[in-house]
């Protein structure tokens, strides 16, 4: 009786390291692990360092402005550079970040909030002068939320089932100095998006109880239609790779 017993029970675990070992979806994955995919991803996360670039393409009164952009967090210091103009003037701001968080929910919605204050902007042209500032006016945030789920695998064979997560924003408040910058007067800008109008796709890497590393990519459309005429419009694309800690 005793060896039936050790037979099953060497059954139970290596069927269970075969289930656990299933779960393995991006390369550096855990081979085994006692939660689900969904079990590992919900909870509170705050960004440890990010990687990021796109571009961006605006037209207004019948002109259109494109440039280029990069982000750069090492969990404390946030530095942006873009380009754009002919000549080409680049901006490289530096920012302190005292948040950059993102929390997913088991019933599929997701939120994120981000505040930084700019310490410096640096201007250079191609044309040969650049200035640097400091600015005293400088207390930003942003907040988005949104639904999020995983994806099937693509029909060519790239990604597993459950390798991607699809995060859809449905609402975004960002927040900033005033126009004049006086005082402690904010601006509030407040955007709400259809589903899939304004979402981004990550590929995950690694997902782990206490560490996720993702690659994403995303796109951004929007539009302004002010009273009288006129409007603008605003395309966005960018790509990245993230690492989030567990709270």
């Amino acid at each position: 009786m005793k060896k039936v017993l050790l037979s099953i029970t060497a059954l139970a675990l290596v069927a269970g390291s075969m289930t656990f070992t299933s779960c393995k979806k991006g390369e550096n994955d855990p081979a085994i692990s006692f939660k689900s995919r969904k079990g590992r991803l919900a909870g509170e996360w705050t960004v440890s360092s990010a990687e990021m670039s796109g571009t961006n393409s605006n037209t207004s009164g019948g002109t259109t402005t494109s440039s280029t952009w990069s982000r750069n967090y090492d969990g404390t210091t946030l530095t942006e550079v873009q380009t754009s103009g002919n000549p080409s003037t680049t901006t490289t701001t530096t920012n302190s970040v005292s948040d950059w968080s993102y929390t997913f929910e088991k019933d599929g919605t997701w939120s994120s909030s981000m505040a930084w204050t700019t310490t410096q902007v640096a201007y250079s042209s191609s044309a040969g002068s650049s200035s640097v500032a400091v600015t005293t006016c400088n207390s930003y945030s942003d907040m988005a939320s949104g639904n999020w789920s995983f994806v099937g695998k693509d029909k060519d064979g790239d990604y597993k089932n459950k390798q991607r997560v699809v995060l859809n924003t449905t609402s975004s408040t960002s927040t900033q100095p005033a126009w004049n910058c006086t005082g402690s007067e904010k601006d509030t800008y407040t955007d709400t998006y259809a589903n899939g109008e304004n979402s981004e796709i990550w590929n995950i890497d690694q997902l782990k109880s206490k560490e996720v590393i993702v690659e994403m990519e995303g796109n951004n459309t929007w539009t302004s239609s002010p009273n009288g005429g006129g409007g603008s419009s605003s395309t966005s694309t960018y790509t990245g790779k993230v690492t989030l800690t567990a709270k």
